[in-house]
């Protein structure tokens, strides 16, 4: 498995994905465009990656390696954390990710959805990214 094969997997299951539905719901999520960094313009808005997909499979790749961080209490120098948003039924996403008490919100997808009755969130954290991430890196082929 590879760590893009993980991202995808994320993907379809975070939001409980039908089988007949969870090709296209990938697709969808996964080429999202890196839209921008809402805290500021000296963050590249694809710093994590140009897209969704790349975003979500570069972390689950970098996580295991910066373990003592991420499991750091939140004072702590150094500490990072990253909370991943999805948004739909029109697909949009979130990447909030914390370095010593400092956010950064990468936006993917478009900036705002149209106005609809019936919204679902997702959301996930650095959990997930690094139990998957230490699991490939321990045993599956990258």
């Amino acid at each position: 498995m590879t760590y893009a094969d993980a991202a995808n997997m994320i993907i379809a299951t975070a939001w409980d994905a039908n089988p007949k539905d969870a090709v296209k719901l990938v697709k969808d999520f996964r080429d999202l465009p890196a839209n921008r960094v809402r805290e500021t313009v000296y963050v590249a808005k694809d710093a994590l990656g140009s897209t969704f997909g790349e975003a979500l499979s570069n972390m689950i790749e970098s996580i295991p390696e910066e373990r003592a961080a991420f499991s750091a209490p939140d004072d702590a120098p150094g500490h990072m954390s990253v909370r991943v948003i999805m948004y739909g039924p029109d697909p949009r996403a979130d990447v909030i990710f914390v370095k010593d008490g400092e956010a950064n919100t990468f936006e993917f997808g478009p900036m705002f959805s149209r106005p609809i009755d019936l919204r679902r969130t997702v959301e996930f954290s650095q959990i997930t990214l690094g139990f998957v991430g230490e699991a490939i890196a321990d045993g599956f082929p990258k």
